[in-house]
């Protein structure tokens, strides 16, 4: 497509993109957070083409409202063309700060140690590194800095209220993801038994559970369930190739995939960690 009509085209493999324009890329189909820092180096009185294949039904949310919001200028047996205006692309990336702060109002919310839910116990886990000897933060909290050649092991035990039968969302803010090879790190997360026995283990690239980009920060979020109430969770950021490099992480949080987790402080409101700012 981008042959036939000369349109420079985001869809590419085998090329040399930057990562930060990579990343800048990214930003435009991810959820809506913060504003893409491409758009304002875009020509506002062009649209947008979308090419998208019909027998693709794994489209994310975030690519399928732009779909919603474009209109439909060609059609084939193996793909359609979208029309994607400028001012509805601005659309589909509004802050989402005021909606966020509604719902903390109208919500019957209970408060768990600074943070708020609508259960009425705490079944989450957070780890804020308020303590911890790392100077970054994201917004709350302190950090933790770690080779990533060599990194240390982080345990979660006793995870509240924990439901063996539910699916739970492990997520995290990490740094440096504009820097070469960091999100090629693995997330290696391993599942261990009260006796400290592993018995699952999985190491993906960081790229392959982005799905915030903030900047420099990028939130990490994956989908998990443990067999037992009483089995802990082992983690750690590893590249062998980065033997100088440092991994910095910050807020991390565990809960399970229905439950809502807001905390408020000054000039943001976060909700499943992810921090809104007006």
């Amino acid at each position: 497509v981008s042959w036939k009509t000369g349109l420079p085209t985001m869809g590419v493999m085998l090329s040399r993109t930057s990562i930060s324009q990579t990343l800048d890329n990214l930003q435009l189909l991810s959820e809506a957070y913060r504003m893409p820092a491409l758009l304002p180096m875009l020509d506002s009185s062009k649209s947008f083409l979308l090419v998208v294949r019909d027998d693709c039904d794994d489209i994310p949310p975030s690519q399928r409202e732009l779909i919603n919001k474009s209109r439909r200028i060609h059609e084939s047996q193996e793909f359609s063309l979208y029309s994607l205006p400028f001012d509805s692309l601005l659309s589909a990336v509004i802050n989402p700060y005021p909606i966020i702060a509604a719902e903390m109002q109208e919500e019957a919310l209970i408060s768990h140690n600074g943070y708020y839910t609508r259960e009425e116990n705490q079944n989450f886990f957070t780890e804020p590194f308020e303590e911890a000897d790392g100077q970054q933060s994201y917004f709350t909290g302190g950090s933790n800095t770690q080779n990533l050649r060599n990194s240390q092991w982080m345990y979660v035990k006793d995870i509240p209220a924990f439901d063996p039968e539910q699916e739970y969302i492990f997520s995290f803010w990490v740094k440096g993801i504009r820097d070469d090879l960091v999100l090629r790190s693995r997330l290696e997360l391993e599942f261990r038994d009260a006796y400290d026995h592993g018995y699952d283990r999985h190491t993906p690239e960081l790229f392959r559970h982005l799905k915030i980009i903030d900047g420099d920060w990028g939130l990490i979020e994956r989908k998990f369930q443990l067999r037992d109430a009483e089995d802990m969770i082992r983690w750690r950021i590893r590249n062998a190739d980065l033997r100088r490099s440092e991994c910095i992480v910050a807020h991390v949080i565990i809960r399970p995939v229905h439950t809502d987790i807001y905390k408020q402080g000054e000039g943001w409101i976060m909700k499943n960690n992810r921090f809104y700012i007006p």
